[in-house]
């Protein structure tokens, strides 16, 4: 094994952080919202072209935007399209087309969840499915797609593209939205197919491509709008979810409506509003309520869009009305107080005129900070080149909309993004690598440690980094080919650790099999924190000894006798801070643990 460099590093950033700005930036064409002060700014990037919407961003670990997308294309931090990033659904068209979710054990993996419809050909209007896609930051600074689904203008042929990354179908309802699990460190990714709901585990260990379904009854979740020969449908033809938590409380909300025109009165055409029961630690839903905003005057009104207050205990939502589109009844804020689900709804006012009812608005997202933010797509007194806000909406009766917050310097926006849940960020404790690496460019993070098998062999070409809390042992045989980048590290995971058990199936009886990965150290270190020496004690004849400052400096490398199994080493000359320890034994295992120097 040659030219294998071995250093120890502390990573000061992570997770932590990441949850706090990965909601900084929304980049709506060429208007970017940056969040990273309350209030927001809006900075215009003249350079971005014009269809390069993004129904869904997210920012790096410092707050700077990372990349985004409109759920068919993906555009990186340089609002160039990403390596692999065209066309990665076919024709998404829904209230919540997209999310994108960080992958919770690996900080330079992204998945792009995309609702997406086969609306031509011999699927019919009403096929369409959910897919995704994962970004990959590992070896590109500007992100790649390595899974990635593509499409062309065959029907056919979209449809078999689907399969490798398809979770399932729907038929004309297409709600995407992301909860945190209860444990804090993974998500549920939730669906819809019909009359069920389906709850994707997205873990340290990736995606978990079974899901957990909850099915309800006929006409509670799921009602099918009218089908015409022409494949046009009208009536009941969308829906959108939101989850609500407060404290163990958790539910999810659910909102299905007609799409607002002429053709489709609300007076025949309802919405319907209802609750049910999340468990978000088993991914189940129950206890189906139905609910119902309001409608002001009695005339026929559709609830089309719908948003919580900070406290989740009122919800805001967009109605449109009978005689739509006339320009003063659509658009209108009705807000409902989930804690006294007898009260009627109201009808907001604008905050500067107490008579003058809210209309023209257009959708309705919480900030990263709680504020509930409105755009508009109205030209009516300006109000598509301006952001709005709903003030006080913890407050039932003393609510409104305050106007033209934000200018947008002279540009339109529309939909806002959904805002991605806050988890923990945990690596697997202890990790053991199989004989031949068969990954051309990984990074392995552990909690304690990183343990080669026998004969483990990384390729030419290859690279590959371990990261590890406390200790790497490479063991006898391991090979290291010429052409190839190795580095191991110890570093401490960005935010905690968790014990993670990998499963596998037994190929001849299917059973599924839990492995635990523990190893144990062949040398100690006594004391650790270390004043003026500390004791190398090991199970294993030891061949040769290296210290390693932080920095890279090597301040002890000498071979020791054959038979060595304890050897003491003076640090009075050290200074305070991290050391790495690498041993070599007589047999070839070799492995790394870090020193505190006080």
């Amino acid at each position: 094994m040659k030219n294998v460099f071995l250093y120890i590093g502390i990573l000061l950033s992570g997770f932590a952080a990441l949850a706090q700005n990965e909601n900084n930036h929304w980049q709506l064409g060429q208007t970017d919202l940056n969040f990273s002060t309350n209030p927001n700014t809006v900075n215009t990037v003249s350079t971005i072209p014009a269809g390069n919407y993004g129904l869904a961003s997210i920012s790096d670990a410092s707050g700077n935007l990372l990349f985004y997308t409109d759920g068919k294309t993906v555009w990186n931090k340089n609002h160039a399209v990403m390596q692999n990033g065209s066309n990665i659904s076919y024709e998404p068209n829904s209230l919540q087309q997209v999310v994108i979710v960080p992958h919770p054990g690996d900080s330079n993996k992204y998945y792009i969840f995309v609702e997406t419809s086969l609306a031509t050909g011999s699927f019919g209007p009403a096929n369409g499915h959910y897919v995704y896609s994962i970004v990959n930051f590992a070896n590109n600074s500007l992100g790649e797609l390595v899974q990635v689904n593509t499409f062309n203008n065959s029907p056919e042929t979209m449809y078999s593209k689907l399969l490798p990354n398809m979770l399932n179908n729907r038929l004309n309802y297409s709600p995407l939205t992301v909860s945190k699990s209860s444990s804090g460190d993974s998500y549920w990714v939730i669906m819809q197919s019909f009359n069920s709901l389906y709850s994707y585990k997205l873990d340290a260990l990736g995606l978990n491509s079974t899901p957990v379904v909850s099915t309800f009854p006929v006409n509670q979740i799921y009602h099918e709008g009218q089908y015409y020969p022409d494949e046009s449908v009208i009536g009941i033809r969308r829906s959108m979810f939101k989850i609500a938590e407060t404290g163990t409380n958790i539910k999810l909300y659910g909102l299905e409506s007609s799409l607002p025109g002429v053709d489709e009165d609300p007076t025949t055409n309802p919405y319907f509003f209802y609750s049910v029961n999340f468990n978000n630690a088993t991914g189940q839903f129950s206890n189906y309520q139905n609910l119902a905003f309001y409608t002001p005057d009695g005339l026929g009104a559709s609830t089309y869009l719908f948003e919580f207050s900070p406290d989740f205990q009122k919800v805001y939502g967009l109605q449109y009305k009978y005689n739509y589109p006339s320009s003063n009844l659509t658009g209108q804020i009705i807000v409902k107080d989930l804690a006294n689900l007898s009260t009627p709804g109201r009808l907001l006012y604008e905050f500067a005129s107490p008579t003058t009812r809210s209309s023209g608005f257009y959708w309705l997202q919480k900030d990263k900070y709680g504020n509930l933010l409105v755009s508009s797509t109205s030209a009516g007194a300006n109000k598509n080149k301006y952001l709005h806000k709903i003030e006080n909406p913890d407050s039932f009766t003393n609510s409104s909309v305050r106007l033209n917050i934000l200018y947008l310097n002279d540009k339109s926006i529309g939909q806002l993004p959904q805002l991605i849940p806050h988890v923990t960020h945990f690596c697997e404790e202890n990790i053991v690598l199989s004989a031949t690496e068969t990954n051309n460019s990984f990074e392995y993070q552990a909690g304690t440690s990183i343990t080669s098998n026998n004969a483990y062999t990384i390729n030419s070409g290859s690279n590959i980094t371990f990261k590890a809390g406390e200790s790497i042992y490479l063991k006898a045989n391991t090979i290291i080919k010429g052409g190839s980048v190795f580095l191991a590290k110890i570093s401490e995971c960005p935010a905690g650790r968790a014990a993670v058990s990998r499963l596998a199936n037994d190929e001849e009886t299917g059973t599924e099999i839990q492995s635990v990965f523990t190893t144990a150290n062949f040398f100690s270190i006594s004391p650790n924190p270390a004043t003026t020496a500390f004791t190398l004690k090991s199970t294993l004849d030891m061949k040769h000894i290296t210290v390693t400052s932080f920095d890279g400096k090597v301040m002890f490398n000498r071979d020791v006798n054959d038979k060595t199994t304890s050897y003491t080493i003076d640090v009075n000359g050290y200074t305070q801070g991290i050391y790495t320890v690498t041993v070599l034994t007589q047999t070839g295992e070799t492995q790394i643990q870090k020193l505190i120097k006080n």
